[in-house]
């Protein structure tokens, strides 16, 4: 088991930044600690990359 599985050691920002790039996801979605978060996060980098000349507005239910 590596030393990042067992969380004794962890990435430096620039592994993550390669890591975001080869996988297409934001470099903040590695950070998030809730699911849903993750998700929310995963959604708006698709949304953004689809629609880059849009504003995505998010309002209270």
């Amino acid at each position: 088991m590596s030393q990042y599985e067992r969380e004794v050691s962890a990435p430096d920002f620039s592994l993550v930044c390669r890591f975001a790039a080869v996988l297409d996801v934001p470099e903040a979605y590695f950070y998030a600690v809730d699911e849903d978060l993750a998700t929310l996060i995963l959604q708006y980098h698709r949304y953004k990359k689809n629609n880059p000349n849009s504003t995505l507005l998010i309002t209270p239910q």
